[in-house]
């Protein structure tokens, strides 16, 4: 088990989708669902690069007890590319 709590075990925990979301650069809100499901208990909790630009939902940090499914709604509130360039919030976004 790792102690290490920036490096985090998440071998009892799956994701889907499994590696990334993709979000367009569009002026129109967009949203994906995460689905989380737990062999064990846990703590979520989502961090983003820019909250003025995505959220999610439920937006407090979430106890996933063991073979609980959770789902949680990844928004982003939208924008265009040259919007997001002219900002600097562009590149780097997760």
């Amino acid at each position: 088990m790792n102690r290490n709590p920036a490096m985090p075990d998440l071998s009892k925990v799956q994701f889907n989708p499994a590696e990334s979301l993709t979000f367009y650069p569009v002026p129109k809100k967009q949203q994906c669902n995460v689905e989380i499901t737990n062999t064990s208990c846990v703590l979520i909790k989502f961090k983003n690069t820019n909250p003025s630009l995505f959220s999610t939902k439920p937006r407090e940090t979430k106890i996933i007890k063991a073979e609980e499914i959770c789902v949680f709604g990844a928004i982003f509130k939208g924008a265009t590319k040259e919007e997001l360039q002219k900002s600097g919030k562009f590149f780097g976004q997760r």
